[in-house]
């Protein structure tokens, strides 16, 4: 936050003093992370730390609502025509999970798309031999959880192979 609204680079020794000294290797991670997700320019040759543009100056603009409406996006004046229920949300996402969980069993009622199928193809939940799938050891284990650790153990996958692809 310190570095949003700072005219100039940080150099890293300025955020190095910011942080833990113990914490030495989650600043890093979190550096790397924010650099690939273009949130953060930093450089180890040149030993600075600058917020992107549009990033830093779009969220500065979100937190001190600025703009010409004076607060963050544009007010809407009409109700939506389209709105979605709650309700319609929570049984097209429960339709979506149980797809993805008949999918893994080898049932496929619906098929996830191209990108869920890799996803766990890629946490070694199904193998996939041609037109032909099998569930893993993994997959049973998956299977077997409660959704809640179901869901996590879905992103973090997801966020590990988003990491790997960048």
């Amino acid at each position: 936050m310190a570095i949003l609204f700072l005219e100039d680079s940080v150099t890293l020794s300025v955020l190095e003093n910011w942080t833990n000294p113990s914490n030495k290797r989650e600043r890093d991670i979190a550096l790397s992370m924010l650099s690939r997700l273009h949130i953060l320019k930093y450089s180890t040759s040149d030993k600075i730390v600058n917020l992107t543009n549009p990033f830093g100056s779009s969220l500065r603009l979100a937190l001190t609502g600025g703009g010409r409406h004076r607060s963050f996006g544009v007010i809407c004046t009409k109700p939506d025509s389209h709105r979605v229920t709650i309700e319609a949300l929570d049984v097209f996402a429960r339709q979506q999970w149980e797809g993805i969980l008949h999918y893994v069993v080898g049932d496929s009622i619906t098929e996830p798309s191209k990108g869920v199928k890799d996803l766990l193809e890629s946490g070694r939940f199904v193998q996939r031999a041609g037109s032909s799938r099998q569930t893993t050891k993994d997959g049973f284990s998956f299977l077997l959880q409660e959704v809640n650790a179901q869901v996590w153990k879905i992103l973090v996958l997801y966020l590990h192979n988003a990491s790997s692809v960048s």
